[in-house]
Order: structure tokens, then sequence, then C-alpha cells
């Protein structure tokens, strides 16, 4: 049934939140030589360590480049196996019970709130970290199981929880669902159960310290800066907003957005206030279900511990809650509920009959509704249109961040210039003070020719923030544009010693040297871009006009000669090099690529040949 629900998103293409970053303009993938390999388990990527995650996107890339089929398949496959491994491991949980298993399989599978972390290809960090962890779990449960306590099964297990970690940060919360398992199993607690988990906390503090210094590297939000009293309201509400939207998964989002704005100054709704106060309820029912089962208190437990890592208790960005986030913590109220089903499907009572019948129903129809939800919610990560027209129509003028990536699909990928012009000014209106939107409007202005207010939106955008590394290159391209070949050099510049090794930094400097009439300077700039490579026409080009116009014939000879040989098709390399064989007194060579020029569509004026003619006659 999981598969039937979640098949359409094969059809979905990439969006530009986070895909971008992490796939199709991330070069590290693109090739997976040693260094690159290095860079991909020793690196941060987006603000995370998750070497095994961006393995596996490379391995994707270097089979299918961008085509983003493919990786929604790999996403899909994950979630089916992650559906099947659900079963098992709450089939060995329960003493092989496949009512409370297979229910719990089945709302794993079908969720709506799972549809984020499948149907967003930069979301397999979730798909793949799971996977490893109910391995994980299988494993530790195998060994609880042996009599011997197997070394095979805890080594296992450890292999696995290490390959986890090493998708996703998240997975450090394993060495206490481990603990959590032993409760539940009322496995005697001894020193040896904390000795056997040792091994386990060391490796999570180690990946833990990792994953915050990933953090660290990421921009900090004003949100960070909130007080203990309201990080202890809005934990709280996310915590009740996820238990609420597992039962009711309706008015879901690829963004939540705090309830104000930063710094808060005005009343929150009533209910963040409740809200810590209706979770310490929540804490003191639950364990006092201990004193009937230990069913009630695993399953939440086990989705608290999953999920307490990213409530809002430590700040992680500007979105409040995730849909994401609740992919395996989702687990436990599974669990709850399959534990409930099976207490009303045993009874042995004729009277309960209508009960169990009630409770069927009840579950089925819970079931069917969250198929149809699934479906409706996966159309909506169809493209970046889609999903943020989606945020907007659900929080209309609050959510910045969707207006701007709107804006950028308009633009960028279907030419709605307007509409994109549109969607960058609603972002503008709810956060004046951002350099990246106005590079974004600035961009526009400069597609649609309006150089004035492209050249007014970067000024803004870099008096926000004067070091900012996409303003600079931009400004400097459109002063360029515009013949403003000292001011863009400026600009480039402070680009270039700001990320060194971009080629075409220096394709801009050069020009703007060459132009400028600084031939050495850009003769040592082609130079660079040439050794990098690979081989381009144009630098061959216009470092061969550099050497001609230093008088350094021979030199620009053979740059003329290599742009052609690269590209014969270089009506500009033909024409150019005629000038040179014109110098150097070769009149005959100098017709032939002249004329060369002329046929593959070059305007040469006829004065020129007819001189280059006479040369050559007298020469006979």
């Amino acid at each position: 049934m999981s598969g039937i629900c979640y098949y359409p998103v094969v059809n979905n293409g990439f969006t530009n939140w986070d895909d971008p970053g992490y796939i199709t303009e991330n070069q590290t993938l693109k090739d997976l030589q040693s260094d690159n390999l290095q860079k991909i388990f020793t690196g941060f990527f987006m603000g995370n360590y998750h070497p095994l995650t961006m393995f596996s996107l490379a391995v994707d890339y270097n089979f299918v480049q961008s085509d983003p089929g493919w990786y929604h398949w790999v996403n899909l496959l994950f979630h089916l196996m992650n559906t099947l491994l659900t079963f098992f491991f709450i089939y060995n949980l329960t003493d092989k019970n496949s009512v409370i298993a297979a229910i719990c399989a089945l709302l794993f599978g079908i969720h709506p709130m799972h549809v984020e972390s499948v149907a967003w290809i930069s979301a397999r960090k979730d798909v793949l970290y799971s996977f490893f962890f109910l391995l994980a779990l299988i494993a530790w449960l195998k060994y609880l199981s042996s009599k011997s306590r197997s070394v095979l099964f805890y080594t296992l297990s450890l292999v696995l929880f290490i390959l986890s970690v090493l998708c996703k940060p998240a997975a450090v919360i394993f060495p206490v669902i481990i603990l959590l398992i032993g409760f539940y199993k009322k496995r005697p607690f001894k020193s040896s159960s904390l000795f056997e988990a040792i091994p386990f906390f060391i490796i999570s503090v180690f990946f833990g310290l990792i994953a915050v210094k990933a953090q660290s590297q990421t921009s900090i939000t004003e949100w960070d800066a909130i007080g203990i009293f309201y990080r202890i309201m809005f934990a709280s509400y996310g915590l009740l907003a996820y238990l609420v939207k597992f039962l009711f998964p309706f008015h879901l989002s690829a963004f939540y957005p705090y309830p104000t704005r930063f710094p808060i100054t005005e009343t929150l709704p009533l209910i963040y206030y409740l809200a810590p106060f209706i979770i310490a309820g929540l804490f003191i029912l639950v364990f006092i279900s201990l004193k009937h089962s230990r069913d009630y208190i695993f399953g939440f437990l086990f989705f608290f511990f999953n999920v307490a890592l990213v409530l809002q208790f430590i700040s992680v960005g500007a979105s409040m809650m995730a849909d994401r986030y609740t992919y395996l913590p989702y687990l436990g109220l599974s669990f709850i509920v399959g534990a409930l089903s099976d207490r009303v499907f045993n009874r042995s009572l004729s009277s309960s009959k209508p009960l169990k019948f009630i409770a069927l129903s009840m579950l089925i129809g819970y079931g069917l509704m969250l198929s149809i939800l699934t479906r409706q919610r996966i159309r909506v990560w169809e493209n970046s249109n889609m999903l943020w027209s989606d945020v907007i129509s659900k929080y209309p003028g609050q959510v910045a961040t969707a207006y701007k990536n709107r804006g950028n699909y308009l633009v960028r990928d279907e030419k709605e210039y307007e509409k994109g012009l549109q969607d960058y000014n609603a972002f503008i209106a709810i956060e004046p003070k951002n350099a990246t939107i106005f590079n974004n409007r600035g961009n526009l202005y400069f597609l649609m020719g309006q150089f004035d207010l492209s050249l007014k939106d970067y000024n803004v955008s870099l008096s926000i923030d004067s070091n900012y590394y996409d303003g600079l290159v931009n400004r400097s391209l459109l002063l360029m544009k515009m013949n403003k070949f000292d001011l863009a050099l400026r600009d480039i510049n402070q680009a270039i010693l700001q990320k060194p090794g971009i080629p075409a930094n220096y394709k801009t400097r050069a020009w703007c040297y060459l132009q400028s009439g600084n031939y050495k300077a850009a003769i040592k700039d082609y130079d660079k871009i040439i050794v990098w490579g690979p081989p381009d026409a144009s630098s061959y080009l216009y470092r061969g006009i550099a050497q001609f116009n230093s008088k350094r014939l021979q030199e620009s000879m053979n740059d003329f000669s290599a742009a052609i040989k690269t590209d014969p098709a270089l009506t500009d390399a033909w024409f150019n090099r005629s000038q040179v064989y014109f110098r150097l007194g070769d009149y005959k060579n100098a017709v032939e690529d002249a004329r060369k020029a002329q046929q593959l569509g070059a305007k040469i004026p006829p004065e020129y040949i007819s001189r280059l003619m006479k040369q050559e006659n007298k020469v006979k």
C-alpha cells in the first residue's frame, strides 16, 4: 500500500530548496575522484556532516546526472525498505505480535507527514539514516534475545549505528533508544547493561560534537537569540503540534513560521502559553499508564527522544518545526496505536464484537484518509512553483523564503519576469534588510535590461553586506556591461580575494583588463584560466588579442590557432589570425583566413580583403 501511495513521486522534479546545493550545482558530486571523495567524507555540506548521504547522491549523479526521477526512485525504495524494517523491528520487539507490527508498518508507510522525507530529494538523509537505524535496532534485539549475547549481533548493531549517524546526525539518539528497549523488555537494570551501551554513547558524543561544529558554520538566525522562556514555549508547542498532526495531518507545509516576528514584542496566541502545561500533563498520563502496560510509555518516549533534538530548545533555523523531523519518531506513536488496537482485537468476550468492529472500521477509515492525504501532498512537491505556492497559500505574507524561492523559479525556469518581480517585492516587504533578495531582484532587472534599477539593487545589497560575494560578482558583471571597467575591477578583485579558485571571476577580470588596455594583466589571468581547463576557445581568442596588442605576434598566432582548433566555427579567431598574418607579411594565409571567416558568416570589410589581395599580388 505504501508503494501505491508514493508511486507518483517518481514523476516529480527537483526543487530549488537545497537541491541545487546538494546535487545540481554541487561540483563535488560530479566526479568521484579521490579529491572529491575526500571532501565528501571530511567536509560539511549545507551545515551538516552526513558523508554517506552525500556519497549516495554522488553515486546517483555519476549514473544519471540530473535526472530527478532516478533520485526519487532511490528515496522511494529506501522508504519501502524502511516500512518493511519497521514491521520486523516491532515484530521482534513485541515477541512476534503481528498485529502491532502490521499497524506500525502501515502507518509508517502511508503517513502524509512522511512525504517531505521521501518526495524531497535533499531529504535523502532521512530515509537513509532510518534504514541503518532500524537495522541496528533489529540487530540489537537479536543480541538481547541470543542466550550467549552474541558478539556478532552486538558488533553488527554498533557498525550499523555508525553507518546511520554517518547518514544523519539525528541517529546520535540510538544509545538512549537501546536503553529504552531494555526498559520495555523488562531487562534488569545492571551495570553490565550500561557497560554494553558505553561504546554507543562514545560514538554518539563524538558525532554529536561534529554536528555542532558543522551547524556552527551556518548563518545564525535572529531566533538564536530568544530566551529560555520562549524556547520552552516553542518546543512545547512544536511537540504538541507533532502529536496533533499524527492524528490529524492537515494544513501541512514545507515551512512553519514562528507566530511572531523577532524581537517578540506582542502577546502570542494562547495555545503557546498552554502548551508546556499540556505537555507536562501528557507526560504524567503516560507515566501513570505504566501501571497497566509498558507499551504506551515506550511508544511515547521513543517518539519524544527521537524528536527532542529538533525541538526549538536549540534553534535550528527560521522554521519552527518540519514534517521531515517526524519520519522516524512517528514510529513510536504508531506503536501506541498498534498496541491499543491489539488490546481491542484480542478481547475474548463476545460483547466486545461491536467494539472490535468499530475499532477496525476506524482503523480502515484512518488508513484511507492518510492514503488520500499522502497522494495529495506528493503533488505539492512536483516542482518549486507548487511547493512554495502551497506555503504562501497557508501563510500569506509570513514566509519570506517562500516568496524568494518561488520568485527564483518563476524567473529562472519559467521566464515569468513580472510574476517573479512581484514575489521579490513581497519578500522585501517582509524582510527589508536582506542582501540576497536585493541581489536577486538586481539580477532580474539585469535580465529585463533595466540596468539603472539593477545597479541600484546591487548597491543596496552591498550596503547591507559589503562582503556579500554574489553581490560583488553580479555588480561587477553589470558594471562591465555598462563599460565601467575600473569600478567592475574593484568588485571582482574583492570577490576573488574571498574565493580565489573560481575561473569565471578571472574571466571577468581578464576582460576588464583587456578593455582597459592592461594587456599584461589580462594575459596573466587568461594564463590561469587556460591552465585550469578544459580547453576554452574564447580564452585563447582573448589572450591572443591581448598578445597582439602587446606586439607579441607569434604568441598571438599560437593563441588564435588554438582557438580555431578548439572551435573551428569561431569567426573572430579566423579574422584575428588573418590580421596577424597580415602583420607578418604572409598575405596568402591572411586572405585565406579572412575568406574563411567570411564563409562562416563574419562581415569582413571588402576593402580589407582587397587590400590583402593587392599586397599578395605585389609579392608575386
